[in-house]
């Protein structure tokens, strides 16, 4: 297989990881809900950070 770099099941190659499908699908999802996790915590916190500046009058 000469697509490695696709993420996911998209990109493995059993013969060579040793991985089933089943769970490279299961780490990309969960490395997809942490990477949403922790862009969502990053935004709001970048919102309050902005509206405090703003209350303040800065």
């Amino acid at each position: 297989m000469e697509e490695y770099w696709r993420p996911g099941p998209d990109g493995n190659d059993i013969q060579k990881t040793n991985v089933p499908n089943l769970r490279m699908r299961f780490r990309l999802d969960s490395y997809q809900d942490e990477t949403r996790l922790v862009l969502g915590g990053a935004l709001s916190h970048q919102a309050r950070r902005q509206a405090a500046l703003a209350a303040r009058g800065d």
